[in-house]
């Protein structure tokens, strides 16, 4: 028969152990969570960094081209055309399979491509800053932080309010905003849920076996408080 004191010990071992594997997760739970509640999110985003973009409308005295003009444009088999204000002005957005185009919406003719100097002035008029533009760089394959591997042109700035800016390269628009602030929130949520490298994957392996041995763990802990509030005294 297995007595009242061997359970006691086996519990106590199990639990030490316990905390011992779990506790070094436990506190960065606690740790980056608590830095992940110090900051805004709106801050955390960038959107403090954006500049305010003025309101255009469309004007009935300039008539438009129709959708079917601006896809027949392209040179390429087009898909679909959605009319937008970029910048101040009208245009369709011609899409078709991986490929789009940028069309004047008031002449029916593509729009040249956006270079470096083009895009440098596009992110300047977004940025709210007090950093000025450094690097312009065009990357074939977007990088993790922007969420899509798509190609897109980054803009840095600093030295103050230091932020990339990363744009659209076929509209010039700012698709995201990347400050320090937000690499940090990003490194802290990966180690609150435990993904180190692409940091979106909240339900890993890892995550779900230390909930696991932490719901063991207090388990344990509830066990040797039950038993020695119930222990027979002499």
């Amino acid at each position: 028969m297995i007595s009242r004191g061997l359970i006691q010990r086996r519990m106590r071992q199990a639990h030490f152990w316990l905390g011992a594997v779990i506790g070094a997760q436990v506190l960065l739970w606690l740790g980056s969570g608590l830095f992940m509640v110090l900051f805004s999110i709106t801050d955390v985003r960038g959107d403090h960094l954006r500049a305010p973009q003025p309101t255009s409308y469309l004007s009935a005295d300039n008539p438009l081209v129709p959708p079917e003009i601006a896809m027949a444009a392209v040179n390429f088999p087009a898909e679909a055309a959605t009319l937008r204000m970029l910048h101040g002005e009208p245009a369709w957005i011609v899409v078709g399979g991986s490929q789009k185009v940028v069309v004047d919406a008031t002449t029916g003719q593509t729009r040249a491509a956006l270079d470096a100097e083009a895009i440098k002035a596009l992110a300047e008029a977004s940025y709210a800053g007090r950093g000025t533009a450094s690097e312009t760089m065009f990357l074939e394959e977007g990088p993790q932080e922007v969420g899509s591997s798509a190609a897109i042109w980054a803009v840095d700035f600093g030295p103050r309010d230091r932020a990339t800016l990363y744009l659209d390269p076929t509209t010039g628009e700012t698709k995201k905003v990347r400050t320090p602030l937000w690499r940090a929130f990003d490194f802290a949520w990966g180690l609150h849920i435990m993904d180190w490298s692409t940091r979106s994957n909240f339900n890993s392996w890892w995550i779900r076996a230390t909930a696991v041995f932490s719901f063991v763990f207090g388990l344990a802990g509830a066990g040797l408080v039950a038993m020695r509030l119930t222990r027979r005294r002499p």
